[in-house]
Order: structure tokens, then C-alpha cells, then sequence
């Protein structure tokens, strides 16, 4: 665990060093706050809102993940489940690495696609669901 704290206090100060006043550190480290700056997000949603916060396991980074919570709440919940599935999934083959800069890189990378993802699915439910009751009313 010795060697797992030296690892995890030399991430913090690179960390604090790269993305200076978008990075907070909490509680002495044990959760950490990483504002991810994405490029342009559709509205209703904004992209000063998105955070990253990280719960530093005393094992991380040489034998856990860190544990990571994205939120912004003008993003729908279904969306925000999405994104923090694919952060579970993006850290897991990591483990034993020091990976808060890749996450960070990996959100602001990814989340306009997904948020376009999302939209389009949305819209897609809403057609079916539209042309679902059409469909029904002629049927009466």
C-alpha cells in the first residue's frame, strides 16, 4: 500500500501541475474533482457543468481502479448511466497504472459522440413510438 500512495501522490501533483484550476482536490486525497472541459455539447446540455469525480482506492494505482463518477446535471440520466458504464469499462483492462489523465482525455474525446449517439436513439423511440399510436388509431 506504500508503494500504491507514493504512485497515487505523484499522479495528484502531475494532475494539479496539467489541469491546474479545473482540479480539486478533496478530503487530503481520498476524492479527488476534475472539471473535463468537452468540446460543444447540444443543448439543453452544457459543458461547464461536466465533472469527473474520483474516489482513489488505497490500492489504486498498482492493484485497483480508481473509483469515477461523471456527473452534469443538464445531462438525461440515461445518458449519464451511459457514460459512467463506458468509464467502468475503460479503466478495468487498466488496472495497475495510473489512469485519471486517460479517463480525463478518453471523456472529453468521447462524450459529444455518445451524447449524439443518445439523441438520435432518442428521436428514433420517439418516431417508433409515434408511428406506433398512428398505427393503432387506424386499426380503430
Amino acid at each position: 500500500q506504500e508503494f500504491s500512495r507514493m504512485e497515487r501522490d505523484e499522479e495528484i501533483l502531475v494532475l494539479e501541475s496539467i489541469f491546474a484550476e479545473n482540479f480539486e482536490k478533496i478530503s487530503d486525497g481520498k476524492r479527488l474533482c476534475l472539471k473535463i472541459n468537452p468540446p460543444e455539447l447540444k443543448p439543453p446540455a452544457r459543458g461547464d457543468e461536466c465533472k469527473l469525480h474520483i474516489f482513489p482506492r488505497p490500492t489504486y494505482p498498482t492493484m485497483a481502479c480508481p473509483i469515477l463518477l461523471f456527473t452534469n446535471p443538464s445531462l438525461p440520466p440515461t445518458l449519464l448511466r451511459q457514460i459512467n458504464t463506458d468509464l467502468i469499462k475503460f479503466v478495468l483492462p487498466k488496472v495497475g497504472t495510473p489512469v485519471i489523465y486517460e479517463v480525463a482525455e478518453h471523456l472529453t474525446e468521447m462524450l459529444p459522440s455518445m451524447q449524439d449517439d443518445f439523441i438520435k436513439a432518442e428521436k428514433s423511440r420517439e418516431f417508433n413510438a409515434l408511428q406506433d399510436k398512428v398505427m393503432s388509431t387506424k386499426n380503430i
